[in-house]
């Protein structure tokens, strides 16, 4: 807590996008360490042994963030949104993906899968999610102005970003229309 009494907590805390990406969930393997009375922590029965193989289950992403380097060990198996097959389809022609059937917080759970995992596989997964989100970009703002496209297969955050500039669009369309409007009243024969 502050001194004023206020709350400090993570800027994205509030974010509802963030909350619905956090929601989904991540197939682990947890080790023999894994003590028992976590499991019902994530909606599951406490296996009666773990084999030197792991327990195998799915667990809510943001437990596995909040876990990430506390004492219950795991390994992550990858979503297949984010494999690195889908990844090089990306980076190939990202303008042809349908990442709302893809992942819809496509991005978003990206950017959390990619702070859990270890190694040069996170720092690739970050960089593909970068470069598909700068090529993407160009085809988002040149959908912006056909009123009639519906971003159907974009995620989260790029239909964000294409109704904020559609309606950008319009409004600019809008005051264009009637600064012309204003300069043809001035221009008519009656104001003469």
């Amino acid at each position: 807590m502050s001194p004023e009494g206020f709350v400090i907590v993570e800027e994205d805390y509030y974010n509802l996008d963030d909350i619905m990406a956090t929601r989904a969930t991540i197939a682990c393997t947890f080790s023999q360490k894994t003590p028992s009375e976590f499991f019902p922590l994530i909606g599951q029965r406490a296996p009666d042994a773990i084999t030197e193989k792991g327990f195998k289950t799915e667990a809510p992403s943001w437990m596995i963030c909040a876990l990430n380097g506390q004492e219950v060990e795991c390994d992550l198996h990858i979503p297949r949104a984010f494999t690195e097959t889908i990844r090089n389809g990306l980076l190939a022609e990202p303008e042809l993906v349908n990442l709302s059937e893809l992942c819809s917080y496509f991005y978003l759970y990206g950017i959390r899968i990619s702070n859990l995992i270890n190694g040069t596989n996170g720092h690739d997964l970050a960089e593909c999610l970068l470069l598909v989100f700068m090529k993407r970009s160009g085809m988002i703002y040149n959908k912006v102005v056909d009123m009639n496209f519906k971003p159907r297969k974009m995620d989260s955050i790029e239909k964000t970003i294409f109704l904020a500039g559609q309606k950008t669009e319009k409004r600019t369309t809008n005051w264009f229309h009637s600064i012309e409007k204003q300069q043809r009243k001035r221009k008519s024969p009656s104001n003469v």
